[in-house]
Formats: C-alpha cells, structure tokens, sequence
C-alpha cells in the first residue's frame, strides 16, 4: 500500500490545534512511499520527549490500523532505514551547508542505519 509520506514527522512540524487535533506542516520534502517512515519518526520524537517506549506506540497504531504486529515491526523499520538513507544523502549532497554543524549527526544516524539492518535480518 502507498501512502503519503512527510518525512520530517517530529514535533517542531506538529501544531495542536485549538479542537485538540494534531497538523502537520512543512511539506516540503514529501513523497509517496509504501512503507512507515514517519511512524519511526513519530517513535523517535515519542521515545526522546515523552519517555514512551517502541511498543506503546505501536500498540496505539496498532489499535487503529488493524495490521499485524510482526508487519508493524517490519515496516517501522524499513520505513526508518528509508528515512535515513534519504536524510543522510540530503544531508551529504548540501544539506551540511544548510544547516550547520549538521555534519555532527552523520555518526548517528550510521549507527541507527546499523541497528535497523540488524532488526530486518532478524
């Protein structure tokens, strides 16, 4: 299944609105794609600023989507390698330059690439 995705899913691009819905902005690099790269995001951002783990999230998605927690998995971390190869390539190809001091998050987000091939094989 394709879906929409915004690819830079964290808290500095959700507005909570006055009715108590969330929107997202800056669209700007989404693309359409068959995997959950955002729900890795959304982890990531839930995991460092709520203290909620992996599995609480995906139990909430869960609740909502219907699909099988092995393919939830699954596609949580093909969704988050996708993220990082994009990120890592922008960030390669200029993106250093936009932001600066950016090039600090290279090693991270390498050991993140690492641990995720290591989460498909298994």
């Amino acid at each position: 299944m394709v879906t929409l995705v915004h690819h830079d899913y964290h808290a500095k691009n959700l507005l909570i609105q006055k009715n108590g819905g969330i929107m997202p902005i800056d669209w700007s690099l989404a693309y359409l794609s068959p995997h959950l790269g955002d729900l890795y995001c959304l982890i990531r951002e839930a995991q460092a600023l709520a203290g909620l783990s992996r599995e609480e999230v995906n139990a909430a998605y869960q609740d909502v989507s219907n699909i099988d927690i092995g393919q939830l998995n699954w596609q949580i971390s093909v969704g988050g390698l996708c993220w990082l190869i994009k990120t890592l390539r922008w960030l390669v190809y200029g993106g250093t330059e936009i932001i600066p001091g950016s090039e600090a998050w290279i090693p991270d987000l390498m050991s993140d690439v690492e641990k995720l091939v290591e989460e498909i094989r298994a």
